[in-house]
């Protein structure tokens, strides 16, 4: 047991001399991969929660929208596409918020109304 753990010891510490360069590149890449998954995972699941259709529809205007303003305009600061983009977020999000507590109102009333079904 001993010698395998030396032998284990020999290997990381040769791995660490001769590669340290790449080494830490890749594990540089593994941490950013790794924050960049949980930073993103709830945001997949709002887009989830936002249906795909609407999710992709988003993202296709939005990269259309950059082509055509790029090419029509020659805008130096990108600050207004920016703005422009946060604004059109708003909006959709907005609107689904507004559709999303519209169904939870109607399922609230139709939970009170079979509950007063039962009740007579």
């Amino acid at each position: 047991m001993n010698s395998i753990a030396d032998q284990l010891y020999q290997f990381v510490d040769y791995i660490l001399i001769a590669f340290r360069t790449e080494l830490f590149i890749v594990l540089y890449a593994f941490i950013f991969l790794i924050v960049c998954y949980y930073f993103l995972y709830p945001f997949v699941q709002l887009f989830i929660a936002w249906e795909w259709k609407t999710f992709l529809a988003f993202f296709i205007s939005i990269i259309f929208m950059l082509l055509v303003f790029q090419n029509i305009f020659s805008i130096q600061e990108t600050k207004i596409l920016l703005i422009a983009i946060i604004v059109f977020s708003f909006f959709i999000g907005g609107k689904k918020g507004i559709q999303w507590f519209k169904y939870q109102r109607k399922k609230k009333r139709l939970k009170s109304m079979s509950y007063r079904k039962r009740a007579h």
